[in-house]
């Protein structure tokens, strides 16, 4: 590697020699690895910072030339810093900076004499896990986030007590309170771990979304679940609100599988205090109000509701459902309501043991027009039972739906009166009689089904008696006259197979006469054809007569 000579020096001994490294390059900046056209050892001085560089060494890579300068130790007294991912920090102008890191660490700096401070920053972020072997004690808000990793508190062995928002001023305390689908879970129920919730004279409330499912105690809870024991004057509301939509209040409504459920209900000794048991005795403006008591599945097992079920010696006892004015809406009183697999249900109302006081039953009495439906349409009998008269006021009706067989009268000797004095009486469905069905005056009326006599004939015994039909259009009797031999009657209800009888009603000018023989369009017409006797393929066209029909169809 060659190197153009410097200008030619001049000594007083020596005489005259090229200039190599002995005069410096002057520049207003540092030297870089394209400034190789010198010797090794050139000096090199930036003039704008003052800091001298000298040649170091310099090398080839593919025909290009890079030099390596280096500062000159005496004109600075920091070289260079290390950083811990081993990165050399070098001085550019003679200056390393000491960058903080925003919200973590923050730099500041005095001189006389020169200082550099680092300190952390008042809102602190910490990028990853943050140690704390002392105690950490903030005096200002703090915001602590898991940033993909969980948060901890006291997980430790230590037994030190763990307290939140115990200071002397009020302040409100959230607990996973954002609108995400957070999972809060306090206490446990391992070993003799216990769970207080305490409140003052403020109000304590448990508030989730309208659709959630609130629940106290275990499936499988054998312990008490004390509510309101305290022995003051204790007002507690169980859907007491304004109802403005259906609510079902559950009592004992769990399927029980074994063992006995006993429900109390102001069931202490009340010796000269009042008690009042008041079950939906608001006035229930709209919705669907329901009280279910037992009403669950019972497969096996006892289960027993008593109502006033002590001996009654002088005072007045009352049993208020419903008693209430319902404006509007829908209540229900539901009995036996449950699926009963096995066993027997029975609801006595003045039953076999009241033998020696007469009692009234009165059951949709009031003026409203009610609707009061006994018995079911799939199983089951239905008996009334009295030594007087059983009436029965208004429309009554008896078996209106389903399949099921109704029976009236035939087990006694007496007379079964049917109909009243208007003579109006209507059977829907099917009427069997197992002797004689007379009515003495009046019609039998069938409105859309049949009279089938299944093993029996249709006699008309008196003198004068007969078949009545409508006939007309569509009908199944009629009248009709031939043009030409032959005419064509509409009529949608008839089918092929029908039988057709055919009479002549009048010549109607007709020249000759011929047999009359039909054939049918099933459901749109049928075509009445007189025929010439000995030639029955040809039509008698001189034959214009009119005639009636009568249609009967075969079963």
């Amino acid at each position: 590697m060659t190197f153009q000579p410097g200008a030619l020096l001049y000594t007083s001994n020596a005489g005259s020699k090229p200039e190599g490294v002995e005069v410096p390059v002057i520049q207003t900046r540092d030297p870089a690895t394209t400034d190789s056209n010198y010797p090794v050892g050139k000096i090199w001085i930036n003039s704008t910072d003052n800091t001298v560089w000298t040649l170091t060494s310099s090398s080839m890579s593919s025909g290009v030339v890079s030099a390596t300068w280096t500062t000159d130790a005496s004109s600075t007294d920091l070289q260079s810093l290390t950083t811990d991912d081993s990165t050399v920090v070098t001085p550019t102008g003679g200056t390393i900076v000491l960058a903080g890191t925003t919200n973590q660490i923050v730099t500041s700096g005095s001189n006389s004499p020169g200082k550099a401070t680092l300190a952390l920053s008042s809102t602190m972020v910490a990028p990853g896990s943050l140690t704390v072997t002392g105690l950490l004690t903030g005096d200002a808000g703090a915001t602590l986030k898991t940033a993909g990793t969980a948060m901890n508190i006291a997980t430790d062995n230590d037994t030190a007590t763990v307290t939140i928002g115990t200071g002397t001023s009020g302040r409100t305390i959230n607990i996973g309170t954002s609108a995400a689908a957070n999972l809060v879970t306090i206490g446990s129920t391992s070993g003799a771990s216990s769970l207080t919730l305490a409140a003052g004279s403020g109000n304590f409330a448990i508030t989730p979304d309208v659709a959630s499912t609130i629940t106290i105690g275990a499936a499988a809870q054998t312990g008490t679940i004390a509510i309101g024991t305290s022995t003051g004057a204790l007002t507690m509301d169980l859907l007491d609100g304004v109802a403005g939509a259906a609510q079902t209040l559950n009592v004992a409504s769990a399927a029980s599988a074994t063992g006995a459920q006993t429900v109390n209900v102001l069931n202490g000794a009340t010796p000269g205090a009042n008690q009042t048991l008041a079950v939906m005795a608001g006035v229930a403006s709209a919705g669907t109000q329901s009280v279910q008591i037992l009403g669950g599945a019972n497969s096996t097992g006892s289960q027993n509701v008593q109502i006033f079920n002590g001996a009654i010696a002088g005072a007045t006892e009352a049993v208020d459902i419903f008693s209430g004015t319902i404006a509007s809406g829908t209540a229900t009183f539901n009995l036996f309501n449950g699926n009963a697999t096995t066993g027997t249900l029975v609801a006595n109302i003045f039953g076999s043991v009241a033998a020696t006081t007469a009692g009234t039953v009165n059951i949709g009495t009031g003026a409203a027009a009610h609707v009061l439906n006994v018995g079911s349409a799939t199983a089951g009998n239905l008996s009334f039972t009295s030594a007087g008269t059983i009436a029965v006021v208004g429309t009554a009706h008896i078996n209106a739906s389903g399949s099921g067989v109704t029976t009236i009268g035939t087990g006694g000797t007496g007379a079964v009166n049917i109909g009243n004095a208007t003579g109006n009486t209507a059977v829907t469905g099917s009427l069997t009689a197992s002797t004689t069905l007379t009515a003495t005056s009046g019609a039998i009326t069938a409105t859309s089904g049949d009279f089938i006599a299944t093993n029996g004939n249709l006699q008309l015994q008196t003198l004068g008696n007969k078949i009545e039909i409508k006939a007309g259009v569509t009908g199944f009797a009629g009248t009709g006259t031939l043009t030409a031999g032959t005419v064509t009657i509409n009529n949608t209800n008839i089918a092929t197979g029908d039988i057709i009888i055919l009479t002549r009603t009048g010549i109607n000018g007709s020249t000759t006469l011929g047999e009359f023989t039909y054939t049918i369009s099933n459901g749109a017409s049928f075509t009445v054809t007189s025929v010439i006797l000995g030639t029955p393929g040809s039509t008698q066209t001189n034959d214009t007569s009119k005639f009636a029909y009568l249609i009967i169809r075969p079963l």
